[in-house]
Formats: C-alpha cells, sequence, structure tokens
C-alpha cells in the first residue's frame, strides 16, 4: 500500500473500518496498492466508502482509480462521476474489458478528494506472464523445514479448463435448479466432475467437451457464494471468478419463513450470506431495509 505523503493513510483505506478516512490534505494526493513483483491484479469491481466529511463536489470529476504497470506511468480507469454519494460506490468492469496492473491507486488533484474511508478490490492475482505455458520450481514443507526437490511444475493453458459462461446465474435455495456451465477443457463424462456450490454438491446429470449441467442441492444456513468444479485428470477449472448465485426469491413464501411478503411501512433486514431477489413488478413502500455483507 502506498500514499503521497503519509504511508498510514493507505492503510485506513483497506483497514475494514469505514469509521476511518484517508484525512491526506495534500494536493495532488493518492493512496492505493502495490502487487507482489512479478505478479498482476485483474480487477472485475472496485467499491469504495464515501462518507460525508467534504461533500461530494470534493470527488465529482476530480477523483480518478487509477492502474499502472511500473507505478510511474498511470492510466486513467475511471473518475468519480455526478453520481458519487455517502455510502458505499462501486464500478464494475465487463468480462472482455478486466483491468491487469501491478500497481493501483485513487488519486485526486484538488485538497481532500482522496478523503476515502474504505475501499475493495475484487479480482485474481495473478503471475505476469502471457506465454502458454508457465514454469516454477517447487516448493514442499514438513514440519516447518524446506525439503529437496528436483524438476519444475509446468502450467499450460492447453490443459486448463476454462469456465467462460453459467446459465442460470441465480437459482433457489431449496434447490433442484439445472445449472450449465460452458466453457473449454471440459471431459464429456459425467463421472469426471465434482462440482460444489456453496459448499453444497451439485451432481452432474450431462457433459460434453463444452458444457456441463448439475442439478443443485439445498443450501441451508448464510453462506458467501463460491464456486469450485474439479475434473479428473485436469484439476480445477478456472471460474475466472464467475459464480453461481443461491438466492432467496421476494415472492417465495420461504423467503419470509411461510409468511407473508412486507407490507407497507414494514421494514426488512438481509444478513451478510442471503442473496434476496426482488423479483415482482413493484415492492411496497418499506420503512427501512436493511442490507449487511
Amino acid at each position: 500500500m502506498h500514499s503521497e505523503t503519509k504511508p498510514d493513510n493507505a492503510m485506513k483505506m483497506f483497514d475494514l473500518n469505514n469509521m476511518n478516512y484517508n484525512d491526506d490534505m495534500s494536493a495532488p494526493c493518492f493512496a492505493g496498492m502495490e502487487f507482489r513483483k512479478g505478479y498482476v491484479a485483474v480487477l472485475s469491481k472496485v467499491r469504495f466508502y464515501l462518507g460525508d466529511k467534504r461533500g461530494m463536489s470534493k470527488y465529482a470529476s476530480i477523483t480518478k482509480f487509477q492502474g499502472s504497470s511500473d507505478g510511474t506511468t498511470y492510466t486513467d480507469l475511471f473518475t468519480f462521476d455526478e453520481n458519487v454519494h455517502t455510502g458505499w460506490n462501486y464500478h464494475e468492469w465487463e468480462a472482455d474489458k478486466h483491468p491487469k496492473y501491478r500497481f493501483y491507486r485513487f488519486y485526486g488533484a484538488e485538497k481532500y478528494s482522496c478523503a476515502i474511508s474504505e475501499a475493495e478490490l475484487t479480482g485474481v492475482e495473478t503471475i505476469d506472464d502471457t506465454q502458454d505455458v508457465h514454469k516454477c520450481p517447487p516448493k514442499l514443507f514438513v514440519d516447518g523445514i524446506e525439503q529437496s526437490l528436483t524438476g519444475d511444475v509446468t502450467y499450460s493453458s492447453a490443459n486448463t479448463a476454462l469456465l467462460s459462461k453459467i446459465s442460470p446465474r441465480y437459482g433457489n435455495v431449496v434447490g433442484g435448479d439445472d445449472v450449465t456451465f460452458t466453457g473449454t477443457g471440459f471431459s464429456d463424462k459425467t463421472e469426471d466432475y465434482s462440482i460444489v456450490i456453496d459448499g453444497i454438491p451439485c451432481v452432474a446429470k450431462t457433459a460434453s467437451l463444452t458444457t456441463v449441467t448439475c442439478t443443485t442441492g439445498k443450501r441451508p444456513g448464510l453462506k458467501n457464494s463460491t464456486l469450485e468444479i474439479m475434473i479428473a485428470g485436469k484439476g480445477l477449472v478456472s471460474t475466472q471468478g464467475k459464480l453461481f448465485i443461491y438466492a432467496n426469491y421476494w415472492s417465495a413464501d420461504t423467503t419470509w419463513g411461510g409468511e407473508f411478503a412486507p407490507m407497507e411501512d414494514e421494514s426488512i433486514y438481509v444478513p451478510a450470506g442471503l442473496n434476496l431477489v426482488v423479483d415482482v413488478d413493484k415492492s411496497p413502500l418499506l420503512k427501512a431495509v436493511i442490507v449487511e455483507g
């Protein structure tokens, strides 16, 4: 993490506490994150929390999010616009437009334009190598002691299954939905697959060299969304951050414990780990909606 004048300020943006904020008053100012040498971060989403410290005019058309390969020359990835507001703000990239840099930063040309309380970068840290084959020496530790090994581990894109699409992207928490995963390097044998969504097995029912379809199981409780697809003889599929979302639907009685859906002037609470899909044309005018996670 780095900052223009105060290194501790960058830490405040990534301390999981949106009550703290980067109080760097220099102009220009910047604060961001640096990844390991030889690696880059491929980002799919950035979110940032703005407190109502100085007003949104200090950010709109002034604060930028930038990326750099060398830490010296930066490219503007997006600029805060007139829609920025107090609380969490988001910026997402389409699948074929994910930025890939070693250095990322928020940059502001004016005083207080870097006063950001919290920031989160979502993506994948990967080796900065565009070759189809990559070799690296393995390391084995037993009881904390490194063991001597010979030879290299070879990673090959030709041997790596790649996920490109999930359909549908959402399914009911009660299970029973057929989900189709599309990609390359797949196996046409259903017995080769182990598919686990949010820790729940999804049993493969049909498969080809480009698709596999499984039927979801019931997902109880509150969990973060995860996806793991293992193919015998190939290893883990590169999911590229794609997820199938177990959801609770507004229109389903099970979402509300068998009771009626919320009515006008009532409040609802959505805890972390619960994905609520509002699948109705019009919802009632609620008193409050509290969302965590």
